[in-house]
């Protein structure tokens, strides 16, 4: 099963709106900016989720999203470069000294 978010505070995450029609999926809308008139249900997902969502089955489960993979799928990973790895290794050193007091 596939994380699914109910906010989006780190704002790390990527909207997706779901409108379903008869008890199905009718239509999926993503991204953090987009806008409904129409009820539907609106979740999180990681980014890399939301670039792979075609990769995913969508249930829904009272008001609860259920996301997994098709079978024969899997979610790439997205790749951190070097400038990423080392400001991540900062961080960490920072937190660590920050706590150390």
């Amino acid at each position: 099963m596939i994380k699914v978010y109910d906010d989006n505070v780190d704002n790390e995450k990527v909207k997706v709106f779901v409108i379903t029609k008869e008890g199905k999926i009718h239509t999926v809308t993503i991204g953090n900016h987009a806008i409904s008139k129409k009820a539907g249900i609106q979740f999180y997902v990681d980014k890399n989720v939301a670039e792979q969502l075609d990769k995913v089955d969508i249930s829904i489960n009272g008001f609860k999203p259920i996301l997994e993979l098709k079978e024969g799928q899997t979610i790439e990973l997205p790749q951190k470069n070097e400038k990423e790895k080392e400001i991540e290794r900062l961080e960490r050193e920072l937190r660590e000294l920050r706590d150390a007091e």
